[in-house]
């Protein structure tokens, strides 16, 4: 489900993006659009890259099922593996798949990866804590580490939703998916120097 609504959301994303700029946009089908072209195209690989380069997406991809495989998201229901990891163990492997694409990025022995690694670390430095602090906001809220009871919790107390707590934590929580996704003014990854 992840893999199949991810580009969906994308487009939904940049669709209302367009709206609210007053222009037309693309379709939020466009994304898989991409996708498909991405797909049938050759590798353009660096001479100077090695092993870590080649490997590090799948390691970044395979970060990323991991947590969608843990962590509910969709449903309110155990997932197979949720017994697996908390969500510290979560950020943990995230934090690996960003460290991932961070190496490759400076194994190309080229100064825009160097600057580009540099750019998303700094990013992160500022993010991560701060998403830290709502996963412990969130977990202060239900008396749980574990991302299923942590959902069933919240889904099932109505008053959780009010309270002062989880509100700031929504907040910042919105707040890191701007940063996160380059949503904010000083930082556009789409811009060019």
């Amino acid at each position: 489900t992840v893999l199949m609504a991810a580009p969906l959301y994308a487009g939904v994303l940049a669709r209302a993006e367009a709206i609210v700029q007053s222009k037309r946009g693309p379709s939020i089908l466009q994304p898989y659009r991409d996708l498909a072209k991405l797909l049938r195209k050759g590798s353009a690989i660096s001479e100077h890259a090695s092993w870590v380069f080649r490997g590090a997406p799948f390691v970044a991809f395979a970060c990323y099922l991991t947590v969608s495989a843990i962590v509910p998201i969709i449903t309110n229901e155990p997932l197979p593996l949720a017994f697996l990891a908390d969500l510290i163990g979560g950020a943990f492997v995230l934090a690996l798949a960003s460290f991932a694409i961070s190496l490759a990025a400076l194994d190309t022995a080229s100064p825009l990866g160097g600057l580009g690694s540099s750019r998303t670390t700094w990013i992160g430095s500022l993010a991560e804590p701060a998403l830290i602090l709502v996963f412990f906001t969130v977990g202060v809220l239900s008396r749980s580490d574990n991302p299923y009871l942590e959902n069933h919790a919240i889904a099932h107390s109505g008053a959780a939703y009010v309270l002062p707590t989880h509100v700031l934590g929504a907040v910042a929580f919105f707040m890191l998916v701007l940063a996160e996704n380059g949503r904010i003014p000083v930082d556009n990854p789409a811009g060019t120097i």
